[in-house]
Order: structure tokens, then sequence, then C-alpha cells
């Protein structure tokens, strides 16, 4: 029987979706929890290929099979969350997500940590490409925060950090130019178009002041919309192209 390119077997399937090991796949499948247009595929053997999937009602356990690779999604993080699929370091954002989505191949990973204490835009993706698209320093996918700071704006921020003459310590380059706002006396927007480690923390502490809040509101063409702290929702086909292309 000729199959569809990129099929792939039932339990590998399963696991590579982190539902289990392929032995505890097989097990289940043999049971019924595979169905496709509500007809049971009891063979872990069986193959499914990517049109199926698509078109096709696929359920496992009685509820829809979450989407194969590649898949794009975006959360609000909350604070005192750390961006890691651990918890060593206190409450990890994928305690949001599924328990399964920690066991996908290929793995889910952040494009763009935020730190345990800022809150807002997340990127979570297992597309390689994408990851290394937005990651890369030489990205210049653009990133909006909102900054709340310990003492009053002195009014030199917009020119300085807007000079791309600004050298933090340890850096051999000096920032790009960052677009800034004043918003209050404490409070400001910044645009960036590059992602040093720590990069908002270490401008303000450049000038003698100290980030209290940090929160990004958008990545890209990508925000928030009504997403409230801790929720999550898939990127649909068109956002992830041009997300992708962008």
């Amino acid at each position: 029987m000729k199959h569809e390119k990129g099929a792939v077997r039932l339990d590998k399937l399963l696991s590579n979706l982190g539902y289990g090991t392929r032995r505890e796949m097989q097990t289940v499948i043999k049971m019924g929890a595979f169905e496709v247009d509500g007809e049971e595929m009891r063979d872990p053997s069986s193959k499914i290929g990517p049109s199926q999937l698509r078109d096709s009602e696929v359920l496992y356990d009685g509820e829809p099979l979450d989407p194969i690779s590649p898949i794009t999604l975006i959360m609000n993080k909350p604070e005192h969350y750390v961006s890691s699929h651990t918890d060593k370091d206190g409450p990890s954002v994928f305690d949001f997500l599924p328990y399964r989505f920690r066991m996908r191949s290929p793995k889910i990973s952040i494009a763009g940590r935020l730190d345990m204490d800022s809150t807002g835009l997340l990127i979570f993706t297992d597309d390689g490409e994408l990851l290394h698209r937005l990651t890369h320093p030489k990205s210049h996918a653009r990133k909006i925060y909102q900054v709340e700071v310990r003492d009053p704006l002195s009014g030199k921020e917009e020119d300085l950090f807007g000079s791309g003459e600004v050298m933090l310590t340890g850096e051999e380059k000096p920032l790009k130019p960052v677009e800034f706002e004043k918003l209050s006396d404490k409070t400001c927007r910044l645009v960036l178009t590059e992602g040093r480690y720590h990069q908002i923390k270490r401008m303000f502490e450049h000038l003698g002041n100290e980030v209290v809040k940090l929160h990004r509101e958008k990545i890209s063409f990508l925000t928030l919309g009504s997403l409230k702290p801790g929720e999550w929702r898939y990127l649909d086909e068109k956002e992830y192209e041009d997300l992708k292309n962008g």
C-alpha cells in the first residue's frame, strides 16, 4: 500500500506528540483510543499522512488530537514564572500548557525568554528555523516593552537610547538605537530591534536607575490581544507564515 509523503506510524505519532512512550501508545491504540472520522484504528503500525490529519476528525482518547509539528503559540506570561522547561528555579510557564507539551519531539522552545519578574508576550515554537530567526543576534524583529523604573525619568533617556552609541558593560558593540516614549514620571515604552542579555535592565543601570516592572507588549506584528495572564493560543497558519517570512 502506498502511503502519503510524510506519513508516520500511529505509535510514533502519538509518542512524538508527548502522549507517552511508543510502547504505551501501542497498548492504548490496540484498546481503541485512536479514531479517524469515527473509526477506531487499532493497529499501531498503521500510518497516517499529513492531509488525513488535517482534513479528518482525529481523536485520541475522545479528544481532538494535538496539532502536529510545526506548531507555534503565544502566551501572556504572568509574574513569578520562569521561562524554562523545568521547575528547578521556580514555577514554569510550561505549567500553563498541557504537560505532554514538554515531551513533544521536536522540542517546543521559547523564542525570547522573559525574566521571572517580567510579564507579557512569549512565543513558543518547535520550528527550529523560526526559533533561530527570532533569537539570532542579527534578528531585526521589533519588540515593544512597557517599563517602570525606580526613580523618575531624567529626560536624557530619549536622546541617549536613540543615539546608537550606548555601550553596555562587557559589550564590544554599542546598542542599536532604541525608540523611547515617556508615559509618566516613572514609566516609558521602548521599541527594541535586538535582544541582548538583560538589555533593558542594563540600559537603565547605565543611567543609575533600576527597572522595577517590565512588560512585553508586542513582537513583530503579534500582540496579546485579549489573553489574560497565563492564557495562550495557537497561531493560525497566516500568522505563522507571516512571522516566519517577516
